[in-house]
Formats: structure tokens, C-alpha cells, sequence
């Protein structure tokens, strides 16, 4: 009894004759090795056109002020208020800060002027590090922080030289949260 699912192809070598018999079972086998092959390069092309255009929408998000904006209330959370307890510019931070949670005491550090001297914030929750005051104005102070009650952080302010200014001359600060 033949086989007629075997091929004989009959290779001439100078020396020897070889020949190669495939049967119907092996170019199966051949096929499903394509088809893997195949498979896996179509998965990994698929994977690297969702790569691209993922990066795609992430730019445009970025490129737009809007996405940028929140991540910055996020991650470093700042206000600028004045001496009247007036909060000029929010990047976050009010939002840990009690609504009226900005105390402001003026004092007499030197002769005939009046300036803040003491500067108490009232905070939502608590914070384990107190946030930076930074003075905006030309006077050359130094701020020393202690916590006050609650969630309270006060700030003293000690004051090494004071510009000259009129008596509208309005002191602001800056308050950034770690």
C-alpha cells in the first residue's frame, strides 16, 4: 500500500542522493508556526499603534492649560493674601485653609509705623509641616513658625529693616503648602 499524502522531492548532492518526504501532518505543523508567528507580530503592532496614539492624546491634554492647571493645585498648593487677610491669588491652597483662617496682627516694631506682626492660619486638617510665609514686600524680616491650636500654625514676624512707605502701602505674603 502507497501513501499518498507523502511528497518525495529528490535532492542530487556530487556524492550522495538525499531526498526530503514531507507528509500532509508536517506542512500542518509548518502552517501553524506561520500563523503563531503572524499572530504575535499583529499583537505587538497593535500594542505599539495603541502606545502612539495614547502618547498622542496624553500631548494634546498637556498642551491644553486646563489639565496643567489641576495638576499644579495638586502638587504644590500655594496663595498669595495681603495684610488685610485678603486672598489676592488661590493655586490650591485655600482649600486647606479655613474660610476667614487668615489672622493678621499689626504691631509696632519700630517708632510710628504700623506692620504685621503676627500672622495666624487656621488649616482644614492637620499638617505635619508647616507652610512656607514668604514676604513679598522690600522689608527684610524673619519669619519664625510654632503650631498654635488645633491646626493652627503661627507665624511671628521680625522685622530687621522696613521700607519707607505711606501709610497705603499694603503688605503681601505668599503661603505654600508641602
Amino acid at each position: 500500500m502507497t501513501n499518498t499524502n507523502v511528497i518525495n522531492i529528490p535532492i542530487q548532492a556530487p556524492a550522495q542522493k538525499y531526498s526530503i518526504t514531507l507528509s500532509v501532518g508536517d506542512i500542518g505543523l509548518l502552517w501553524s508556526i506561520v500563523g503563531a508567528v503572524v499572530f504575535i507580530a499583529g499583537i505587538a503592532a497593535a500594542a505599539i499603534r495603541f502606545r502612539t496614539w495614547l502618547d498622542g492624546r496624553i500631548g494634546e491634554q498637556l498642551r491644553g492649560g486646563d489639565v496643567v492647571g489641576r495638576l499644579a493645585l495638586l502638587v504644590k498648593p500655594d496663595m498669595i493674601f495681603d495684610m488685610r487677610a485678603s486672598v489676592l491669588a488661590d493655586r490650591g491652597a485655600a482649600s486647606l485653609i479655613k474660610p476667614d483662617g487668615i489672622h493678621v496682627t499689626m504691631g509696632a516694631p519700630f517708632p510710628n509705623t504700623k506692620l504685621p506682626v503676627e500672622i495666624r492660619i487656621e488649616c482644614v486638617r492637620h499638617l505635619a509641616v508647616p507652610p512656607l510665609l514668604t514676604a513679598l514686600n522690600a522689608d527684610a524680616v524673619t519669619i519664625t513658625t510654632k503650631r498654635g491650636s488645633n491646626f493652627d500654625w503661627l507665624y511671628m514676624i521680625h522685622y530687621a529693616m522696613a521700607g519707607d512707605c505711606d501709610a497705603d502701602y499694603t503688605h503681601r505674603y505668599r503661603l505654600e503648602v508641602f
